[in-house]
C-alpha cells in the first residue's frame, strides 16, 4: 500500500526516488524551513514532511545504510518553489514526443 504525504505544496508518494524529511528540532533551522516554504496559518506537526523535491541536490545525502534512508546535510534549508520558478522536468513526454511522425520518405513516394 503506497504512502501519501501531502508535502508543503503538491501530493508527493513516497517511491525510491524521493524522500521526506521532518521539520529540524533546531529553533534557528526550523524558523528557516518556516521562512522558505512561505505558508500562512501553518503548525509544524510530528507528522508533517517537506518533500526532498524542495531541497537543492547537494543538500541530499544518498543512502549509505541498509535502511536505505537519505539523509539532509547540516543546516540543509529547502529552497525550490513554484514561487522561485523551480519545475521539475516532466517524467513522460507529452503528446507530441509520443506522436509517430512519418518521416520524409514517405512524402516523396
Amino acid at each position: 500500500n503506497p504512502i501519501w504525504w501531502k508535502s508543503i505544496r503538491v501530493k508527493c508518494k513516497y517511491n525510491s526516488l524521493l524522500s521526506f524529511h521532518t521539520f529540524p528540532s533546531d529553533a534557528e533551522i526550523r524558523r528557516k524551513w518556516l521562512v522558505a516554504i512561505r505558508r500562512d496559518k501553518f503548525t509544524v506537526t510530528p507528522h508533517t514532511r517537506v518533500c526532498s523535491r524542495h531541497f537543492n541536490k547537494d543538500d541530499v545525502r544518498e543512502p549509505l545504510s541498509e535502511t536505505g534512508r537519505r539523509l539532509l546535510n547540516k543546516g540543509a534549508v529547502p529552497a525550490l518553489f513554484e514561487w522561485n520558478n523551480f519545475t521539475l522536468p516532466t517524467s513522460r513526454p507529452g503528446v507530441w514526443e509520443r506522436r509517430e511522425r512519418p518521416s520524409f520518405v514517405n512524402y516523396f513516394v
